[in-house]
């Protein structure tokens, strides 16, 4: 499955275990970031079961994690 910041596939174990992998690169821009949580929200609720999500959000946690002072807060 294709979003537009991400990618979903369902993987398989050699003992027949499913889970969901999810790689994503978060949009840069502020404007498009809460419609890709949006999408992740969805996606989870498409993907039932055990989920991983992985990649880069360009989200930050903590204004230290910042290489400047331009920061957004929202």
């Amino acid at each position: 499955m294709l979003d537009n910041n991400s990618l979903t596939g369902l993987v398989h174990t050699k003992d027949g275990v499913n889970w969901w992998l999810t790689v994503v690169y978060g949009p840069q821009g502020d404007d498009l970031k809460s419609q890709f949580l949006e999408e992740l929200k969805n996606r989870r609720v498409a993907c039932q079961g055990p989920w991983m999500i992985l990649g880069d959000f360009n989200m930050i946690l903590r204004a230290s994690e910042k290489n400047n002072a331009n920061l957004n807060r929202r």
